[in-house]
């Protein structure tokens, strides 16, 4: 026998073993630490993996950007309905489960369960619906325009002769007063606000005069401390301005009055309805969308169309665009609603009985 060979061939082994040995258990202290990594993952989601699975449980509509490929009309319902609390109507928003809508001088809560076809005069606690007044911590004031719901809590903007415009809030709950603020940018106060809407990411409020333009008519933006407002105190305090553009960039004017805005669900959308119900032309009115971003037009709505917000202002119908909300109802909760995401109130201004509502109902496609 050869002993040196013999000794080579027991040192190679030895060498070959013990790397094995090593790469081995290398790779078993890499699967096992990835094992227990994975469960920790499973167990203790980071931020981002809590997000995914928050936007995997909202209807696909509420996690787009802000890229629509068209907008679709479903229908009225109510239409051309005296339904108890049409007269005057303002406003709407929701909560999610609830309506909540203004009158010129009254807030309703109504569920989602409501048939909002059905006439209604007065507060039933029972069935969930709510009324109140105009408080009178604002006395003075006459005129609730188109309102928000924002963490629990109602916003909407107030007006009366002579007087600064203000944001009243409210508790959802409720309906209970909570406190107010003028409205002033850099100690100028706005001219009027016949609208509000509140960011559901940032928190900050949206509003502006009864015109929008690029020189002195921007959309105001303003900013208030959540945490204060549920100890209830409201101060609201210049943050930035918005200016609204076409979408190639060019000056944008959007006519007097300006009734109603709001957010999509996720915030890169922001639909704003103006009109008046005379001395108007109609195309000049209706629902126009806006790149919250960059604040350039999207798409607006017209006379006929899929998009069609048809109204006829002036003798004999004085209709009138009023307040929208956004509220994805392709679920089929909402009784006679057809489903859609956007719903747009018009009033009918009748000059000889009480204001019947037609509310239009809106889907989204991306």
């Amino acid at each position: 026998m050869n002993t040196p060979n013999l000794k080579r061939k027991k040192r190679f082994v030895n060498y070959l073993f013990i790397n094995l040995t090593v790469s081995g258990l290398l790779m078993l202290t890499t699967i096992v630490n990835g094992a227990a990594q994975m469960q920790v993952e499973t167990s203790s989601p980071n931020n981002n993996d809590k997000t995914e699975s928050a936007n995997k449980q909202l209807p696909k509509q509420q996690i787009k950007s802000a890229k629509i490929s068209r907008i679709k009309y479903l229908g009225n319902f109510p239409s051309d309905r005296n339904n108890g609390w049409s007269e005057k109507l303002n406003g709407v928003a929701n909560d999610a489960n609830n309506w909540f809508f203004t009158q010129e001088k009254q807030l309703w809560k109504f569920p989602i369960s409501h048939n909002l076809n059905k006439k209604v005069t007065q507060s039933q606690p029972r069935a969930g619906i709510l009324k109140t007044g105009i408080p009178n911590a604002l006395r003075g004031y006459n005129h609730y325009g188109d309102l928000d719901q924002y963490r629990g809590f109602l916003f909407i903007p107030v007006e009366g002769k002579g007087k600064i415009p203000r944001i009243a809030v409210f508790k959802a709950s409720n309906l209970a007063y909570v406190d107010s603020y003028p409205l002033k940018w850099n100690g100028k106060a706005q001219q009027q606000s016949g609208w509000v809407a509140i960011h559901p990411r940032t928190g900050l409020l949206y509003t502006s005069n009864n015109i929008i333009d690029r020189n002195n008519n921007p959309i105001f933006i303003y900013k208030f401390n959540l945490e204060q407002l549920k100890r209830g105190k409201l101060q609201l305090q210049t943050h930035s301005k918005l200016y609204l553009k076409e979408n190639n960039g060019n000056k944008l004017i959007i006519k007097k009055y300006l009734q109603g805005g709001v957010f999509s669900s996720n915030g890169n959308t922001l639909y704003i309805v103006n009109g008046k119900a005379k001395d108007f032309n109609s195309k000049d009115g209706g629902i126009w969308v806006f790149n919250t971003n960059n604040g350039k037009k999207i798409i607006k709505s017209g006379q006929n169309g899929s998009f069609k917000f048809e109204f006829h202002p002036g003798f004999s119908k004085y209709e009138e665009p009023e307040g929208i909300t956004f509220w994805n109802l392709d679920d089929g909760r909402a009784p006679g609603i057809k489903g859609g995401q956007i719903h747009v109130i018009l009033r009918d201004n009748d000059w000889t009985n009480t204001d019947e509502l037609y509310l239009k109902h809106y889907r989204i496609y991306y």
